[in-house]
């Protein structure tokens, strides 16, 4: 009986080593597949599988020849782009909402070879990737999607071409976000004027295309310690609330009971305190009026100018030091 149960002792030991040796190596196979498919294209999906990279890998993408093809609506993309991108709207707006263009494929097909290779953006990485799946099942072959879009290609503070709104729809603008970050953060306090005082005041001429080249405030703050001026263009009264250390205030609209105007001999101070050929970051609260002072001051001859993303806030919002009245009347 000894014998007999000694067997059967083994049996069971056998099995169940050949059991656990089995399921070891299953799992192993499943895991290394697994890895595999993040990597091999036939594996996760096959000719559908999306590709998507950072706004800096874009970049470099773009340096290396790849062809940039930007899917916002025409609309979007006239308010600025990145350089040479290629506008084909994946979407349009009509009067039932967002409808997808029923000739996009076709329409980058006459632009494109299937074989280009080519960087998809739109606005926040929403739309890319569906356009990105279309073409690839049309075909095309070398695709990279830019993640989270040109939002995040601005807010790290990279070149842009700007088609500028004219100056009284870029203070409306500000002027919106102004009172919407000040209901955020439960403020009463929602500037001098609101956005229809602005629209019913007098009429703005629009500003040239000239492109307008944006940095943000990490670039700004760099570009400062090299010898760069910096040019506060908000109103006297914003600009004694607090600024950066050393800026120049010239504003370029004045508040008047009418709301906010443009100040009509802007041009005319910048040129007493600033060389046309000096380099000059331009800044306003969050980034409406200093692009639109921008282009101003390239018309009119300066050279090297910068407007700063977000502006003063964003500045602020990084902790940055800033200069406050206290400051001042310490001196």
């Amino acid at each position: 009986m000894a014998i007999s149960h000694n067997a059967m002792s083994m049996r069971i030991f056998w099995a169940a080593f050949f059991f656990f040796s089995f399921f070891l190596t299953v799992s192993l196979v499943v895991a290394f597949l697994f890895s595999l498919s993040l990597t091999v294209p036939f594996l996760s999906g096959g000719k559908d599988a999306i590709v998507t990279v950072n706004v800096h890998a874009a970049r470099d993408l773009l340096a290396s020849g790849y062809r940039l093809l930007d899917v916002r609506t025409k609309e979007e993309f006239a308010k600025g782009h990145v350089k040479d991108a290629i506008n084909v709207p994946y979407l349009f707006f009509t009067p039932q909402g967002k409808q997808k263009n029923p000739r996009f494929t076709e329409e980058v097909s006459a632009i494109f070879s299937k074989n280009d290779p080519i960087v998809v953006i739109c606005r926040n990485g929403v739309r890319s990737p569906r356009a990105c799946n279309d073409l690839l099942k049309s075909g095309f072959k070398n695709l990279k999607n830019v993640g989270k879009g040109f939002a995040s290609w601005v807010d790290n503070g990279l070149d842009l071409q700007v088609q500028q709104l004219s100056e009284r729809e870029s203070m409306a603008a500000e002027q919106h976000k102004e009172a919407t970050s000040a209901k955020v953060n439960g403020s009463a306090e929602t500037g001098s004027a609101d956005i229809s005082k602005l629209v019913c005041g007098r009429r703005f001429r629009d500003v040239s295309n000239e492109a307008v080249v944006t940095v943000n405030v990490y670039a700004a703050k760099d570009l400062l310690a090299t010898g760069h001026s910096f040019l506060d263009v908000r109103t006297k009264e914003e600009f004694s609330k607090g600024h950066v250390k050393n800026a120049i205030n010239v504003p370029y609209v004045c508040l008047t009971p009418r709301g906010r105007e443009k100040n009509p001999t802007f041009l005319e101070e910048v040129s007493g305190v600033c060389s046309k050929d000096g380099h000059i970051i331009v800044s306003c609260n969050g980034g409406g009026r200093s692009s639109s002072a921008s282009a101003d001051l390239r018309n009119a001859g300066f050279k090297n100018v910068k407007s700063l993303g977000g502006g003063f806030r964003a500045w602020v919002d990084s902790g940055f030091d800033v200069e406050s009245p206290e400051d001042e009347t310490t001196r």
